[in-house]
């Protein structure tokens, strides 16, 4: 091979690297889907009834959107979802006080209230846990799905 062969080989080389690496990269991607998405197949795996993204009416009359109606036989559940896709803290407060808030509005809702928590990452932290917890919303880990789908099909 002439030395004069070698640098557009090399630059040909390094290309294909990088478009590997892009395909690698998009699959991996496309395979790990939200949490939200991983919620809602449990509650598809229940049977039971389900809107997403629904809309709730609260207290003086404001309208609560929650990310899962779902309809049991006896009782309605109004499901919050609790992710842990982004690294950082103040994301994940953010998302405690916004789900705080809105069980807060559906205090007085005959349905129960419960947040479905990615509890694989450590991002939450436990006062803003107990907060939700203290105005009666039950909080499900998503490692203990069996638990998950026996307390919605219990409802």
């Amino acid at each position: 091979m002439a030395p004069d062969d070698l640098v557009p080989g090399i630059i040909r080389l390094g290309q294909a690297c990088i478009r590997v690496a892009d395909l690698v990269f998009t699959q991996r991607i496309a395979a790990q889907g939200s949490f939200a998405e991983e919620v809602e197949s449990l509650i598809d795996d229940t049977g039971l009834d389900y809107e997403p993204n629904a809309k709730v009416v609260g207290r003086g009359n404001v309208i609560v959107p929650v990310d899962f109606l779902i309809k049991a036989r006896r009782v309605e559940t109004a499901m919050f979802t609790l992710p842990a896709e982004s690294s950082y803290a103040t994301a994940a407060k953010l998302r405690a006080n916004e789900v705080f808030v809105r069980c807060f509005d559906l205090h007085d809702w005959p349905g129960q209230r419960v947040a479905a928590l990615d509890d694989r990452r450590p991002l939450y932290r436990d006062d803003d846990l107990s907060r939700i917890r203290d105005i009666g919303t039950t909080i499900i880990p998503i490692s203990e799905a069996g638990m998950f789908r026996e307390f919605l099909q219990a409802a």
